[in-house]
Order: C-alpha cells, then sequence, then structure tokens
C-alpha cells in the first residue's frame, strides 16, 4: 500500500489541478492509506459479498486452482539468513505444460499415474506432487534450472530477492532501473522506473526522490514570490527547513 497510496495521490493531485483550471473549483482530497489499497483484494471482497465465501489463504498455489503451482527450493548457495536460499516459481496450466514438465523432469514413474493427466486429478494431489517437485529442484541451480523448464514450455522463473533482481538479464534489458544520484549527498543507486513503455510517450525518471526540503528555494521564492527578508523569517519561525529537528530521534 505504500507506494500505491504515493502514486494516487499524486495522480489526485494532478486531476484536481486539472479540474481547477477546467473548472475553477478547488478540490478536497483525503486519502487513506488502507482504503486506497483496497481494490487490491477485490476478488476478496467480492467473493464474500456475492457467494458468502470468506477466502482463506492459498500460499503459493493458483488463484484459478490450476495445479501444480507453486514455489520449490533449489540448490542454496548459503544461509537464508544470508539470502543465500534459492527458490523457483513453477505454474502448470493446462495438460500440455504438465507433459512437459514430465518429460523436463524424465518422466518419473509418479508422474506417470493416470490420475494426474487432468488438472482435476492434480489439483487433488496437489501436495504429493508438490513434495516430488521440491526433491526434485533440490540439488538444481535455480537459473539454469529456469532456463530448462522455459526451453521446455514449462512456466517457471527463479525467485529473486532484491539484490539479485538488479542484476537479472530480463530486468536489465527492459530498463527497469536507472542509477539517480540522490541531492542530499547520500550517494548514487539504482531505483525502479515506470514499467510501461509507450511507442510514442518516453517514460523514465526524471529525478531521483526528492530529500526533505529540497525544493524549499524553488516554491516559496519562484512560485510563491516570498522576499528574502520574509524567507528568512519563516526558516527562523521553524516554517521552512531542510534538516529534521534534531529532538526527534
Amino acid at each position: 500500500g505504500d507506494y500505491l497510496a504515493g502514486a494516487q495521490a499524486a495522480l489526485a493531485v494532478m486531476l484536481g489541478v486539472w479540474h481547477r483550471e477546467k473548472t475553477g473549483e478547488g478540490q478536497l482530497i483525503e486519502i487513506g492509506q488502507a482504503e486506497n489499497a483496497s481494490p487490491m483484494l477485490a476478488q476478496a471482497f467480492m467473493e464474500y459479498a456475492m457467494n458468502g465465501t470468506l477466502p482463506e489463504r492459498r500460499g503459493n498455489r493458483s488463484l484459478y486452482d490450476f495445479a501444480p503451482t507453486g514455489v520449490y527450493a533449489c540448490r542454496p548457495s548459503g544461509t537464508a539468513e544470508e539470502c543465500g536460499d534459492r527458490w523457483i516459481a513453477i505454474s502448470i496450466e493446462t495438460d500440455e505444460q504438465w507433459r512437459a514438465l514430465r518429460g523436463a523432469m524424465g518422466d518419473p514413474a509418479w508422474s506417470k499415474d493416470p490420475a494426474l493427466e487432468t488438472n482435476a486429478g492434480r489439483l487433488s494431489a496437489h501436495d504429493g506432487i508438490d513434495a516430488q517437485l521440491a526433491a526434485w529442484t533440490a540439488d538444481k541451480d535455480d537459473y539454469e534450472l529456469f532456463h530448462a523448464l522455459q526451453e521446455s514450455g514449462v512456466p517457471a522463473a527463479p525467485v529473486l530477492e532484491a539484490s539479485r533482481a538488479f542484476d537479472d538479464a530480463h530486468v536489465l534489458a527492459r530498463g527497469l532501473y536507472q542509477p539517480q544520484t540522490l541531492y542530499d549527498q547520500v550517494g548514487t543507486f539504482r531505483f525502479n522506473t515506470p514499467f510501461l513503455r509507450f511507442s510514442e510517450t518516453p517514460t523514465s525518471v526524471r529525478q531521483p526522490p526528492v530529500a526533505f526540503g529540497e525544493h524549499n528555494d524553488y516554491v516559496y521564492r519562484e512560485l510563491l514570490g516570498i522576499s528574502d527578508a520574509e524567507y528568512q523569517r519563516l526558516v527562523e519561525a521553524g516554517h521552512i527547513a531542510q534538516e529534521f529537528d534534531a529532538t526527534i530521534p
């Protein structure tokens, strides 16, 4: 909800300005973070409102009851505390994909059970399939397995913690992160860009995250036209600042 509330607040401000310029009327904008994030749970609300069903936790399993769908441990490079654990997501949605997975595994005896030839059969045996898949993936490199499964027609992808995502080939090809130097000399870091790409409307990061008070001069002096003397008075009164109060821990 954190990033979503910020994005929606920015959109609300732009719509408010548009409305003001079109009608001359101002707007009151109220954004509660929890309420703002509620559309992310639309399916759960509708399930209860329309069917009287309280949704239960599904873990990594398919919302649409495809099977098998899950996240399976691969060969680790270190401890979980050091982010050295490795995992791969596998999501089978069709019988054809199931047969492709069987082939990638070498068609083991357990997978030849006729009951597993349909999604309904696999769904009822999900726990057992998960155990077999976990045993199969446990000694394999997540990226090597990912490529092998994809080439076989099996939807799969490595599960990446943040530090690994920066150097993922797909992420690099998409240009999803761009280096930005922070205003307050904290350093240069890579920040995520808009994930959408348009042919006629460039999307990129035009500036790094704004530091506390970074645009004070621009807003007060240029936009509001406050004199130097008035600006200094507001600074001394504590209304304008570029540093947090030293008394705040």
